[in-house]
C-alpha cells in the first residue's frame, strides 16, 4: 500500500521511495527512506499527508504520497 492509502495514527515501514533525482535524494535527506518508520498525523481533504519520522513532521502532497510503499513492521526477532 502506499501512505495515501494508510490508516491514520498507525506505525509503518516504508519499504521503497518510487522517485528518482533530485526528489527522491531530498526524501532521502529528510529521512524519508526504505526502513524508516513513519506514522500519518494528519489527512487534507485533497490526499495530502503529514508523516511523523522520529521527531520530524513532513508534508507530503497526494501525488507524492502515492510514490512512496508502506508496510507493516517487522517485529523484532
Amino acid at each position: 500500500m502506499h501512505l495515501g492509502e494508510c490508516p491514520f495514527a498507525t506505525d509503518l515501514e516504508v519499504l521503497a521511495v518510487l522517485m528518482a533525482g533530485p526528489a527522491g535524494l531530498r526524501m532521502h535527506e529528510v529521512g524519508l527512506r526504505a526502513g524508516a518508520t513513519v506514522r500519518v498525523t494528519q489527512r487534507s481533504p485533497f490526499g495530502g499527508r503529514v508523516v511523523g519520522i522520529g521527531a520530524s513532521r513532513i508534508a507530503l502532497d497526494a501525488a507524492t504520497a502515492a510514490l512512496v510503499e508502506v508496510g507493516r513492521p517487522t517485529a523484532a526477532p
